[in-house]
């Protein structure tokens, strides 16, 4: 009777050593498996800590070189529309069948529209425009080549999350002169135009057209 218990107990224990071996088995390959991942995952976290943006492996070199470049073409963009007429005041009268365009009264750029409201003491608008359409477009851009091209000691990554999605919000604020020049074709649109009963007889009807042309 003892040496069946023994035998039972020897078998119980070498069950258990058995699944503890397999079980420990199974977890080395687990670990191995998870580590390879892991590794990688780290490789990646340990290159995001060091590098920018730019430099970063799984980008392709042609993202590398388009963010920059239309970030440079975007500001030439602006500097080139801010320096020129973006719309002028133009005049039409109407004689009978025929129609006279005048050449423009009035030009509106963002050079002169800041000029025009600072001098009619329009402070704030002035400001808004000069600030917003004048400065932030620009400042935008370089801010986001910032955080393109700064490693992570010097630009953590929650700080840069912070300053796109503050140049997400804001952004939209360099449209302020679009709205100014919407405001602007509104104020400057009417017509005059003579009664049919005030026109004597043989005389052709008349109309005066004034309305914002948008270059």
């Amino acid at each position: 009777a003892a040496c069946r218990h023994r035998r039972r107990a020897h078998d119980a224990t070498g069950a258990t050593s058995t699944a503890a071996t397999t079980t420990t088995t199974t977890t080395t390959t687990t670990t191995t498996k998870g580590g390879s991942s892991t590794n990688g995952g780290d490789c990646d976290a340990a290159w995001a800590r060091r590098y920018p943006l730019a430099m970063h492996p799984r980008l392709h070199v042609t993202v590398r070189c388009a963010v920059p470049a239309v970030a440079v073409v975007t500001a030439a963009t602006f500097a080139v529309s801010n320096t020129v007429v973006g719309a002028a005041v133009v005049a039409v009268v109407s004689v009978g069948g025929y129609r006279l365009q005048t050449e423009p009264l009035f030009g509106f750029s963002l050079a002169n529209t800041v000029r025009d409201m600072w001098h009619a003491r329009v402070y704030a608008f002035a400001l808004l425009i000069a600030l917003f359409s004048g400065v932030w477009v620009y400042l935008k851009l370089l801010l986001m080549l910032v955080c393109w091209y700064t490693p992570p000691p010097l630009l953590t990554a929650r700080r840069r999350a912070t300053v796109l999605y503050v140049l997400d919000v804001t952004g939209k604020w360099s449209l302020i002169d679009a709205f100014v020049l919407v405001l602007m074709e509104v104020a400057f649109r009417f017509s005059l135009a003579v009664p049919t009963a005030a026109v004597h007889d043989g005389a052709a009807p008349a109309a005066l057209d004034v309305f914002v042309r948008c270059d």
